[in-house]
């Protein structure tokens, strides 16, 4: 018995054993796949200084100090004040693509919603016939809570909430 017993221990001994720096070493392969892009002026983007970011209508819309781009994976697309169909401010600060299918644009100036459609913006009033202070007063941060209401956190006048199936501010 003592004999089968050294004998055990003379081979787990003598047989190769992975060292610490084998059995921890983490795996890199995945890590060393990813690609990483860079883009900016150079590429098409508008300005250099994102405020927001959004996922909409399958594009990526990037909020900038000069308008709202549109990335479609290959070149951007820049919306900017000058027109009636076009954004209340060149300096867009928040964006909001809310569970109505809708993209929300907070800028220096107001609201704007994007209308898929025409691929043109749209303003708060022109959309909910509504003329009020919420819709022309630069905006910081827009959210959508549970009852599908938005919230509107403003740079200087507060905070506003807004039911756009009721239209009520």
């Amino acid at each position: 018995m003592l004999i089968r017993l050294l004998c055990g221990c003379l081979l787990l001994w003598l047989s190769p054993l992975p060292t610490a720096a084998q059995s921890v070493r983490p795996q890199t392969d995945a890590l060393e796949s990813f690609d990483f892009e860079h883009y900016g002026q150079a590429e098409g983007l508008s300005q250099g200084s994102i405020n927001d970011i959004a996922s909409y209508d399958g594009f990526m819309w990037f909020a900038t100090q000069d308008g709202l781009n549109r990335f479609d994976g290959v070149s951007f697309q820049v919306f900017r004040k000058g027109g009636p169909q076009s954004l209340a401010d060149n300096l867009v600060q928040a964006l909001l693509a809310d569970s109505q299918g809708r993209l929300w644009v907070g800028t220096g100036g107001g609201i704007n919603l994007y209308d898929r459609v025409s691929g043109q913006m749209q303003t708060f009033v022109g959309v909910f016939g509504r003329d009020e202070r919420a819709g022309r007063v630069s905006m910081h941060s827009m959210a959508e809570d549970h009852r599908h209401r938005i919230w509107l956190l403003t740079n200087y006048d507060g905070v506003f909430c807004f039911d756009p199936n009721t239209r009520k501010l």
